[in-house]
């Protein structure tokens, strides 16, 4: 398979990608989906973002398994642990208490990952805006929850004990944190640059990355519903604003944007 009937009647000849995706899923998307997903890679590759990312998924899929596939490889698919909650087209619910998407994805162990100490980002699709909600994304040293209790996002990424805290009042959305300094990182929320981080990198902890939870020491678990996430190389703050404008397109298309 590497063509589709698209709108109009005419036919569609797939990424490359796209096919090994479609693949690697166990139940097949519809047509209508395999071109929304085709959409979505094609405008990756052409904004140069596609070799920059480790993993990406798409919660917000048809069925569970093709929620959990990662689009980059076939490493990484996500196994669910606990009781959090699919819903078709909008994503996994975190159940603030033990629930959690298990990644796979240790930045210290991956083969050549473009995740790297000095160079790294990740990022999320947020349906839920309330405060509190526990932290979306992460592991000891890379997390972030978009708005706290206390209505602040707070974020570290490849850092140590300290991270950002910057006011929030919605945790909805697109969120991203990057890197390509050793010296400060960055936030971008909703496709604009929200604030720049001072403060030296650290390497990575030996643990992977969850979803709807960071693997911290003690676990920090979330109740925001997650329909989108990935994990890559560093990015500039041009990259950060059309990876979240990219993915924000297949969310919209499927149903799911807020």
């Amino acid at each position: 398979m590497n063509r589709i009937r698209a709108g109009g009647g005419g036919l569609r000849t797939l990424e490359t990608e796209t096919v090994a995706l479609v693949r690697r899923f166990t139940t097949a998307p519809t047509g209508a989906r395999i071109f929304v997903i085709d959409q979505t890679i094609a405008g990756l590759k052409n904004a140069g973002l596609w070799t920059k990312l480790d993993c990406l998924w798409f919660m917000a899929a048809e069925v569970a398994d093709q929620a959990l596939t990662n689009w980059i490889s076939g490493s990484f698919t996500m196994t669910v642990n606990g009781t959090p909650t699919f819903t078709a087209d909008r994503g996994y619910t975190g159940n603030n208490s033990s629930g959690y998407l298990q990644t796979g994805f240790n930045p210290t162990t991956a083969p050549s990952p473009q995740f790297t100490q000095n160079s790294a980002s990740y990022g999320f699709y947020s349906r839920t805006s309330g405060s509190g909600n526990g932290t979306c994304i992460g592991h000891e040293t890379s997390w972030m929850n978009p708005r706290t209790g206390s209505n602040v996002i707070q974020a570290r990424l490849t850092r140590g004990a300290t991270f950002a805290s910057a006011a929030s009042l919605d945790g909805s959305g697109s969120f991203t944190a990057y890197r390509t300094l050793s010296t400060e990182y960055n936030i971008n929320a909703r496709g604009t640059k929200f604030t720049d981080v001072a403060g030296t990198s650290a390497a990575s902890t030996n643990s992977e990355f969850w979803m709807c939870a960071a693997n911290n020491t003690t676990p920090l678990y979330s109740t925001r519903q997650l329909a989108c996430a990935y994990i890559g190389g560093g990015l500039t703050d041009a990259e950060a604003t059309n990876i979240q404008s990219i993915t924000l397109g297949y969310i919209a298309a499927v149903g799911a944007a807020v």
